[in-house]
Formats: structure tokens, sequence, C-alpha cells
């Protein structure tokens, strides 16, 4: 077996190892050509920090590796770790981190985050044997939103198709996982929409979605301004633009309490939840 960078790997080739790894996932997960490319962009993987274990030139093994600089410190996160069933137990991720690390040195990496589901027991024992510990704990909600909701009709809802990052922030009370980041979002702008919300023409909440994938990336409220329907004004409106009930919201912190019971009193459930586990290097 050969162990190496996918700089040179075609992009059907990663899908393909990543379908093949998380066929029989606690999840099932599948993804397109497409889809990997607008997940690499809006999630700054690097595929200098990607690996994969060859075997007669066929991937059996892959990790994929972001890179940003939160506050200073620049951060690597494993965007996608998977193992073809039939080659498992064999320490490959071991082997992938071992390369890895020597590039993590070349660039002073100073953290390491990853996510993985909880019950996922063998995957979490790899991680902590590679140094990560449970930072926090994850949890993602879905459902079909109540039918009897209604609007708050002194609230206005725009498009924001220019805004302030800074005044937006000021809005939440959590730090959002990689995936809902700012960074993730202004990365790859086609596939997100944002809209704030008003009252008396002051920008009080937003909400950020794809639409494509019914998800709701951030949604947020000026503390000052909660419980009088500006979140349930915002979420209504996401539902008429994607034209579904349905809803997908991932990695709400389970500390974030009211996000919760937001989620919840209007009809989402808890599905999965997932811990986030950090490294310092």
């Amino acid at each position: 077996m050969i162990i190496k960078s996918l700089e040179q790997t075609p992009l059907a080739d990663i899908a393909s190892a990543i379908n093949t790894a998380f066929a029989d996932y606690v999840i099932p997960f599948q993804i397109t050509e497409e889809q990997l490319k607008c997940k690499m962009t809006s999630e700054d993987v690097d595929i200098s920090l990607s690996f994969g274990v060859f075997e007669e030139d066929k991937m059996v093994a892959i990790m994929l590796h972001g890179v940003r600089v939160r506050g200073g410190i620049k951060v690597v996160y494993n965007a996608a770790t998977g193992v073809s069933p039939k080659f498992r137990r064999r320490g490959l991720i071991g082997k992938m981190y071992k390369a890895l690390n020597q590039k993590l040195a070349e660039i002073k990496t100073q953290e390491m985050v990853l996510e993985v589901i909880e019950n996922n027991l063998p995957a979490i024992s790899v991680y902590k044997k590679e140094g990560y510990t449970v930072a926090r704990r994850l949890v993602c909600y879905q459902g079909l939103l109540h039918d009897n909701l209604q609007k708050n009709e002194s609230v206005k809802i725009e498009r924001l198709d220019a805004y302030d990052v800074h005044v937006l922030k000021s809005f939440g009370d959590v730090n959002p996982s990689w995936q809902n980041e700012w960074q993730s979002v202004d990365n790859a702008p086609e596939q997100h929409q944002v809209f704030g919300a008003y009252l008396q023409d002051q920008l009080v909440g937003h909400i950020v979605f794809n639409p494509e994938k019914r998800r709701v990336i951030q949604i947020a409220v000026d503390i000052a301004y909660r419980r009088m329907g500006v979140g349930r004004s915002l979420l209504m409106k996401m539902s008429e633009e994607i034209k579904s009930k349905q809803i997908f919201v991932y990695n709400i912190d389970e500390e974030a309490l009211s996000c919760i019971l937001f989620f919840k009193k209007f009809g989402l459930e808890p599905k999965v939840a997932q811990y986030e586990m950090r490294k310092d290097v």
C-alpha cells in the first residue's frame, strides 16, 4: 500500500473513495463530484493536506483537511476521513495522520479540529490515540415546521446581498462549527441565501440557509429583540423560499439551550449528535 497526498488525484476518484467509505456509515452518505467541489471550496479544503491510501492504484482510505486562521491561530479541520469496509482495522487512519503530521509542522499548525458521530466508538478511539479530546457536543435537528405558525407583520424580511459580518455576528451567542462559519458562507455565496429581519428599519436578526439542502446555516436575533417573533418570521421566510416545510439544522452546540428550544418549539427534533474534538499541535 502507498500513502500519498491527493494533489494529483482526480476529483472523481476522491468522490468515489468517499462514497465507498461512507456507504455503510451510521448515516449513509453519498456525494457527487459537483457537491464535493462545493464542499471543498466552502470548507477551505487544502488538497496538499489531504491524503489517500492506495492499493494497486485504487484508493481504499481517504482524509481531507481544510485550513484557516482563527483569531490568529492556524487551525486544520478534518473535513472527511473514511476507510473502505474491506480495509478497516489495519491502522490506515493512523498511517495517514503520520504523513499529515509532517505537513502540519511545515505550515506551523497550532490546532486541529474534527467532528465525529458520538456513537462511532471505533473512530473516537482512533482520534483519542492521535491526541484529540472532546471539546463540545453538537446536535443535528430536522423536521417539518408546524402549519399554524404566524408571522409578526411588524417584522420586515429582506434579502441581504451585502452585509456587515461584524454586525450579524453580534446577534449570535455561540461559536458556529466549521461548516457554519461565515467564512464557509462567504467562500461559496452561490450555495447560500442571507436574509435580514428589520423592526422599524433597524436590522435585528438574520438567517443564512442552503436552499438546495434545505439547511439552516445560521439564525440569530439581537438579544434585545428576542421573543418578538423575529426568529419565527425568519424561519418562515426560509420555508417560503425553499418551498418546503422540511428543515435541517446541523451542529447546534448542546449548551445553546435557547436555540434548541426555539427549533423544538417549531417542530424540529434531534436526529443525531456529534462530538467536536480538538487537538493542540
